[in-house]
């Protein structure tokens, strides 16, 4: 189902279901009371649908979360597109998925959804989605309690959370997931720092069984690339022509392996940038089928990560790997990576950037992203040499 659609319908009725639950919640108030609640957390629902590269960066919040709740589960509520990506992830306890494929798969999936989430009995729900009211609507009507989210200038989320947090676009969005749980008790912070995950054997046994195959050691200079994005705004790919030409210099000059990461929708991508390559192809691999914390894994063994503005850039940082990124259509204010010697990106500042934001539900109709492609291969090869001398060869 495309995702633009799903982001109107979920807008259009969404404003006008939350003008009724807002004046019926009113009057409720007005007769009954709010009432309170002061039963132990025991279960937690935590909610955020789109865009794995969000929950990476909220990670720190819903580790947090199980900080201040030791003895309460954990469960994540996230769409099938991300299915499998958090396996492993020892801080969640359960992951639910939405199914998305198409509008009549979404409806009754909502529906029965609901209707299992309302068996589990909630105590807290913290809801990371910033715009959607799908999310909202379906915590209010199952009752929980204690419910954490945003309040956002052109919508009317807000008053049908029991705490709402406004939204501060003038800051990461690590920092802006992190602000819901200090409602909840967590000391303030002025840094969030992204946390590394924990991998299994078994995960570790999958990589290395790739490595192996593929006669990749530990003194090879790898360098990871990935050339695809999330489907929700595809412009926000640097060209593969421009990743080639980077991917050539490397392989030539340093010696490098390429390692090209992504998912088996995105292996277009990934073919038409080896085709754009002049040098050995042997120098190239490609892998598309690993699970977030295998993933992480690989990170592990990759010396300098080149990303567009997508999730495997924040899994990568959280890992601990220097970094290359690209930027226009969202800003680096909001999702670039720390700002010390270990990453680096490019970002045009054009007057059009950036388009895609969370008061315009991340829609833009932008055709030809010129704030992407007028960054050239040229004017990245000629920032590299002294981060490469650091990083690729040193390997420090």
């Amino acid at each position: 189902m495309d995702l633009d659609l799903i982001r109107i319908i979920d807008k259009f009725f969404g404003q006008i279901i939350a003008l009724f639950l807002i004046g019926y919640d009113y009057l409720k108030r007005i007769f009954f009371g709010r009432g309170s609640d002061n039963s132990q957390i025991k279960k937690i629902l935590v909610i955020r649908f789109f865009g794995f590269g969000n929950l990476v960066l909220a990670f720190p919040a819903i580790k947090k979360i199980r900080d201040l709740f030791p003895g309460a589960k954990i469960y994540l509520l996230t769409i099938n597109k991300n299915m499998h990506l958090y396996d492993g992830v020892t801080f969640i306890d359960k992951t639910l998925y939405i199914n998305v494929n198409g509008f009549k798969n979404f409806t009754m999936s909502i529906f029965q959804m609901f209707f299992s989430l309302r068996k589990e009995k909630f105590d807290l729900a913290v809801d990371f989605e910033i715009f959607a009211y799908t999310s909202v609507f379906l915590l209010y009507f199952l009752g929980i309690k204690k419910r954490v989210g945003y309040r956002i200038k052109g919508y009317l989320r807000g008053p049908l959370y029991t705490t709402a947090v406004t939204y501060n676009n003038e800051q990461h969005i690590s920092k802006t997931f992190y602000d819901l749980v200090v409602t909840l008790g967590a000391e303030k912070k002025e840094n969030v720092e992204l946390i590394g995950l924990s991998v299994s054997m078994k995960d570790k046994a999958v990589v290395e069984e790739f490595l192996k195959k593929n006669f990749i050691d530990s003194n090879e200079r790898l360098v990871g690339m990935h050339v695809g994005s999330g489907q929700n705004f595809i412009n926000r790919r640097w060209p593969e022509t421009y990743f080639a030409k980077v991917a050539d210099f490397l392989i030539k000059e340093f010696d490098a392996k390429i390692i090209l990461t992504g998912t088996k929708e995105e292996l277009p991508l990934i073919n038409n940038t080896i085709r754009e390559m002049r040098t050995d192809p042997r120098r190239v691999v490609v892998i598309d089928s690993l699970n977030l914390t295998q993933l992480a894994f690989l990170f592990k063994q990759i010396r300098v990560f080149f990303c567009t503005d997508t999730g495997p850039l924040h899994l990568a940082i959280a890992m601990g790997v220097p970094t290359v990124s690209f930027f226009g259509p969202n800003t680096p204010c909001l999702y670039g990576p720390p700002l010390n010697n270990r990453h680096i990106y490019f970002y045009e500042n054009m007057p059009c950037s950036p388009c895609i934001t969370n008061y315009n539900a991340k829609m833009s109709n932008c055709k030809k992203p010129v704030c992407l492609t007028g960054i050239s291969a040229e004017k990245v090869i000629a920032s590299l040499n002294g981060f490469i001398e650091r990083y690729l060869v040193s390997g420090k």
